[in-house]
């Protein structure tokens, strides 16, 4: 934390001054700036220091800034400027009045399931323009979803997006995305397109509205078979309360194979909108029985030639065929799993700490470092405030805290999970100079003083 608080105070390229530290992830600290030329406050995303010459880490700093640099979207976070240089790279992006919908979500818990569409629908239109464009995200994930208080969607992070026609980032341990959220495709090293997003938001919706991960193991290359190989306990079956549209919705978006899913993020829309409208609504099977010749197929791809029947083998035959088909899932699987090694040998277990909320109400608010007495967790908490008037309490006093006192959360620096918390500054006192009011009308003068919050006593 002390390395960046230099910053703060400092103007960046004589425009951007940097006010305080609101954010640290893994590669970057975001700091809340005043641009001076635009008279608008700003997130100023730095590199950090110790990563400032990683090849690989500005590759990905500046996949961002172009990614996002072609995209305008009121559901995408915008960026306004990018410098690049020897000693400091950061990017300007809009400033964002909220917090992740991974934090939201460890919060509330089960998310009502009209809200978690209501959150789905507006990220499918951002998905919708970046697909438009070229450009698949590759790692959606609540972390990366900011929800404002109004209750509006932004995608943000496009670090590891694949743009059109240029290289892909290639990172050990984060170009395939969050392993509880990646697409089979992900998973596995194959080449993946825009559906991919979709089975990450698939996986999202499913975490939203159960509150639980569809797929959950000790070490992250375990996660990544399963999103491979098995398919997640439906839905309904956890949250019984949930439409049958829904599930549908959910394991449509969740297919292993990208032809099953839903072609678009336009498409996916179209049904998210149509169970807002009708929660009664039962969608028609995607994916039929391929042996059945009777079913047409009503999925992704009308087209593709179905799987002609295989003859049955003779009874000497099953026995061969049993050992031949034991010997390659055996050597497949054993493949597979070297494969996902190499990809995630940097994915260490994901290790979680349960901290609890310390008490700030009543403190003087002076720096977020000095409020802290768990020193030992500091570097978990993202302090945020508010400042409102109040003739009870003096200046710079804090008032209320959200979370509570006490409450507990889950924390992890390994994925960028911390514990967000709004504090509500007193400015004391509002004072204003009252204008002349002699030799007006009392009735005029009472409710002019009564619109202005103020009691008076007529003699």
């Amino acid at each position: 934390m002390e390395t960046f608080e230099k910053y703060v105070g400092q103007v960046f390229d004589r425009r951007y001054h940097i006010n305080k530290i609101i954010g640290i992830g893994g590669m970057a600290v975001v700091f809340e700036a005043y641009d001076q030329l635009m008279n608008r406050t700003v997130a100023v995303k730095m590199l950090k220091e110790e990563i400032n010459n990683d090849a690989q880490a500005v590759k990905r700093f500046i996949n961002e800034s172009r990614a996002v640099a072609m995209l305008n979207h009121p559901n995408i976070v915008n960026i306004y400027d990018v410098s690049v240089r020897d000693d400091i790279k950061y990017i300007v992006m809009e400033y964002i009045h909220g917090i992740t919908l991974k934090n939201y979500m460890n919060r509330k818990g089960i998310i009502g399931w009209k809200e978690a569409l209501s959150y789905t629908e507006q990220i499918l239109k951002a998905l919708e323009h970046a697909h438009a464009k070229g450009i698949i995200h590759r790692d959606i994930k609540p972390q990366n979803i900011m929800l404002l208080k109004n209750g509006v969607i932004k995608v943000a992070d496009f670090g590891i997006a694949k743009l059109p026609n240029t290289e892909t980032v290639t990172m050990t341990d984060k170009a395939i995305g969050t392993v509880y959220y990646i697409s089979p495709e992900q998973a596995s090293g194959k080449t993946v397109d825009h559906r991919s997003d979709l089975y990450s938001l698939g996986a999202m919706l499913y975490e939203m509205v159960t509150g639980q991960l569809p797929f959950y193991a000790e070490s992250t290359v375990s996660v990544a078979l399963m999103q491979v190989n098995d398919n997640p306990v439906p839905p309904r079956e956890l949250n019984p309360a949930l439409p049958e549209g829904l599930e549908q919705i959910i394991l449509c978006a969740m297919e292993k194979d990208p032809e099953y899913r839903y072609r678009s993020a336009e498409e996916m829309q179209r049904y998210v909108m149509q169970l807002r409208a009708r929660p009664d609504t039962v969608f028609p099977s995607r994916k039929p029985d391929e042996d059945d010749e009777s079913v047409s197929r009503t999925g992704p791809n009308p087209n593709k030639p179905k799987k002609k029947k295989k003859r049955k083998g003779s009874r000497s035959m099953l026995p061969v065929i049993a050992g031949v088909a034991l010997a390659f899932l055996v050597m497949g699987g054993a493949a597979m799993y070297y494969v996902l090694q190499q990809m995630i040998i940097k994915q260490e277990d994901v290790d979680y700490e349960t901290i609890k909320v310390e008490n700030f109400v009543g403190m003087t608010y002076t720096d977020d470092e000095s409020l802290l007495a768990d020193k030992e967790h500091r570097d978990y908490y993202v302090i945020r405030t508010e400042s409102v008037y109040s003739a009870e309490s003096p200046e710079n006093t804090i008032i209320k805290q959200e979370p509570a006192a006490g409450e507990t959360r889950k924390v992890s620096k390994r994925n960028e999970q911390f514990c967000d918390v709004v504090l509500t500054i007193s400015k004391g006192a509002e004072t204003f100079v009252l204008q002349d009011l002699t030799n007006q009308d009392y009735r005029q003068v009472e409710l002019l003083l009564d619109r202005m919050g103020l009691k008076c006593d007529i003699q």
